[in-house]
């Protein structure tokens, strides 16, 4: 009994210990988050924007099966064999992504210059960083989709359906200006849009046959565009909580590696976790 009780007045004394480490590292950053939103300003960014797209097909099936071919050749072949890639303008796929990058930068709070303006843009007196949208590359290819179903605990029936998916990959280059400590970082997001598949087996009361039912929503060639301006939007979003991020790192002890990390909206004033939605920081 005296055991016992000793055990229950340690673990009272241990709980709240536990309890408060744990809040209380999430709250470092969460306080770190808030400061930064409290003081941030906007800097002038000169915005470079990239001159084309990189398209590949990764549906290389038909194409491995052809001997000898040059890999000018087979990129070729692949591009025109392609059922999306082929028919992306660059130019109207680019307006749309950097046109919304841009005016979602501005609505934050930035000042965007062009390369055009750079001579201007050098004469700032304040902070002022280059934002090059180094890289984009779309990627097209097919995604497997296996649906199953058990049927009176016996007899298991299959159906696969090949989606069709492109992936959409942006590099950022972010240095500062007029600083002797400039450092470039190379920022790296991707996301992808598919088919859209509902389905399921449907067993016929009397036959007792089994057949998959489905309804397949195919994209269009205006899904990529408009996957453009959304992911245009996001990853200006994104830039400004990559400076909350830095901030917040620079001010932890080096020892210590933020286990949260906050989306900070400038326009709605609101900071909520971010929940993995940022930038892959790549190593130089």
């Amino acid at each position: 009994m005296p055991f016992r009780l000793k055990a229950v007045r340690i673990l009272w004394l241990w709980l709240p210990a536990m309890i408060w480490g744990l809040s209380s590292g999430c709250s470092a950053e969460r306080n770190l988050s808030r400061a930064f939103a409290r003081s941030w300003e906007p800097p002038a960014l000169l915005l470079l924007t990239p001159d084309g797209v990189i398209r590949e097909n990764l549906k290389t099936s038909e194409v491995d099966k052809l001997k000898g071919l040059s890999p000018q050749a087979r990129d070729s072949l692949l591009l025109s064999g392609s059922t999306y890639l082929k028919d992306v303008s660059d130019s109207m796929f680019l307006d749309t992504y950097v046109n919304a990058f841009a005016e979602k930068l501005r609505s934050q709070g930035y000042t965007v210059y062009w390369e055009s303006q750079l001579d201007t843009f050098l004469t700032l007196p304040g902070p002022s960083w280059i934002l090059d949208m180094a890289q984009v590359m779309l990627e097209e290819y097919s995604i497997p989709k296996t649906e199953q179903q058990m049927f009176d605990d016996t007899i298991t029936y299959y159906k696969r359906i090949d989606l069709n998916a492109v992936s959409m990959h942006s590099w950022f280059e972010l240095s500062p200006v007029n600083t002797d400590n400039a450092r470039l970082e190379v920022l790296y997001a991707s996301h992808f849009l598919q088919d859209r598949l509902q389905g399921s087996f449907v067993r016929h009361p009397l036959k007792g046959t089994v057949s998959y039912k489905y309804s397949l929503r195919e994209m269009q060639l205006n899904d990529i565009y408009h996957l453009a301006g959304i992911l245009g939007i996001k990853y200006a979003g994104w830039i400004t909580d990559h400076f909350m991020h830095n901030y917040v790192k620079m001010s932890l002890p080096e020892s210590y590696r933020p286990r949260v990390w906050f989306h900070f909206d400038p326009e709605k004033a609101s900071l909520v976790r971010s929940w993995g939605e940022r930038f892959l920081v790549l190593d130089q």
